[in-house]
């Protein structure tokens, strides 16, 4: 917070100012911080998977949801989403009709 003419009779005038340039005069501001934005956090929350933060508001956090590249479905929040792919369960079965799939 920053009163740039401290002097009687001068109010509401100060401003606050976040860690990420949001700045408000005469009110506090409204600080944001995504939780995958890699700029504020300094390391990637989910490397290689999709990040979504539902809450940026600074007071709520590790609530990002990591979620996997063509799998949605399978999600964590918090941390990196455990993502397995089994090539047997495509939609395309690389194994013709008559012989069994299993992705060791």
């Amino acid at each position: 917070c920053v009163d740039s003419t401290p002097v009687p009779g001068s109010t509401s005038d100060f401003v606050c100012t976040c860690t990420n340039g949001v700045a408000a005069t005469g009110a506090p501001a409204v600080c944001e911080m995504d939780e995958c934005d890699m700029t504020q956090r300094g390391f990637a929350a989910c490397p290689a998977q999709n990040c979504n933060d539902p809450q940026p508001a600074a007071n709520s956090q590790w609530d990002w949801v990591c979620s996997c590249p063509g799998a949605p479905t399978l999600t964590r929040v918090g941390a990196v989403a455990l993502c397995t792919l089994n090539e047997c369960a495509t939609p395309a079965n690389p194994c013709p009709i008559g012989q069994a799939c299993v992705d060791g």
